[in-house]
């Protein structure tokens, strides 16, 4: 009979439209115990994100001991749950009503609970990416959590996972950084924040740069040097949505031919990555808007481009369409 550890990490052969397969596009970057193979997506939005939740549930009815795909389910249920808060934030907006009141509460807990189960029965399987789950959502509530809240998830990864452990510290510490009134803990907070983001790195764990980089964007938004330099790496090894990130801060600064470069990279690689596609419609989409290169404004097409990424999930283009047109489905 399979222990516990070794159930939760049994793999299965996939065909191309199976079940599993679909399901692995959420899967993390983050996850230590992602098989190889699985390629992680940084956008999945939509109806793409309604069929990987239903395939991921065919998944775990096959294979209920394979605790990849609960977990998997989880960030789906995130994902989601992400999604509609954003769109109901925005229906709600200037109305002076609480994140609570504005909540569609049943649908919203229904995502929260799912995701959470999802993790717990992860972590609870050995699965180590579902301590980091669950510890995000405690994250999200809406009052600060004191750090030995998280010390369950917190020592299950450092055991075994220490570079995801660091990320999470270096989470907490971005979090109070956000909450903490005194100025000079919350300055504390802030370097210990990337202290965890670079001993993350240094072990291993390059994702952690582009939370690095957003990290040297605080207090004020600037893109500094220290932002601008992190981001590129993250760029150069495609991390998450770093390439769209740093052409944009590339444009800001006047240095059009650098940020022409990457978008022309993306505009190469679009026809058959999905990603790339994404951070080509939002780059096309900033170019038209603030003529960026030369380019004329066009703002009829740059919605068009930019709702293209928003709905393909792109957090920077929802919240600009949201700003813009108050609405990005």
């Amino acid at each position: 009979m399979l222990g516990a550890a070794s159930w939760a990490l049994a793999q299965s052969p996939t065909s191309p439209t199976s079940p599993e397969q679909l399901c692995d596009t959420t899967a993390s970057p983050l996850d230590p115990q992602r098989p190889p193979e699985v390629k992680p997506r940084t956008f999945t939005a939509g109806r793409e994100l309604q069929d990987t939740i239903a395939a991921c549930l065919k998944a775990i009815e096959k294979h209920p001991k394979q605790a990849r795909y609960a977990y998997q389910l989880g960030n789906a249920y995130f994902l989601q749950l992400q999604e509609y808060e954003l769109q109901n934030l925005f229906n709600h907006k200037g109305q002076g009503a609480s994140r609570r009141d504005m909540a569609k509460a049943w649908q919203l807990k229904a995502l929260a609970s799912g995701a959470r189960q999802q993790y717990r029965r992860a972590a609870d399987a050995g699965y180590l990416a579902g301590h980091y789950g669950l510890a995000l959502m405690q994250l999200r509530e809406l009052q600060p959590v004191p750090w030995p809240a998280l010390q369950e998830h917190h020592q299950a990864l450092q055991a075994k996972a220490p570079a995801l452990a660091h990320v999470l510290q270096g989470r907490w510490h971005s979090y109070q950084f956000l909450e903490v009134q005194d100025k000079p803990q919350a300055q504390e907070h802030l370097a210990q924040s990337r202290q965890h983001y670079q001993q993350a790195i240094d072990l291993g764990l390059p994702q952690a740069l582009l939370a690095l980089a957003n990290s040297y964007q605080l207090p004020k938004g600037q893109d500094g040097d220290q932002y601008l330099q992190t981001l590129a790496k993250a760029a150069q090894l495609d991390i998450g949505m770093a390439r769209s990130l740093y052409a944009r801060a590339l444009y800001r600064l006047g240095r059009n031919e650098e940020a022409d470069a990457l978008l022309a990279e993306l505009e190469q690689a679009a026809a058959s990555d999905a990603d790339a596609r994404v951070e080509m419609h939002y780059l096309q989409a900033q170019r038209l808007i603030n003529g960026y290169s030369g380019v004329r404004v066009d703002m009829p097409q740059a919605m068009k481009l930019l709702k293209q990424a928003a709905q393909a999930g792109h957090v920077l283009a929802r919240h600009e369409l949201l700003d813009l047109q108050g609405r990005w489905q």
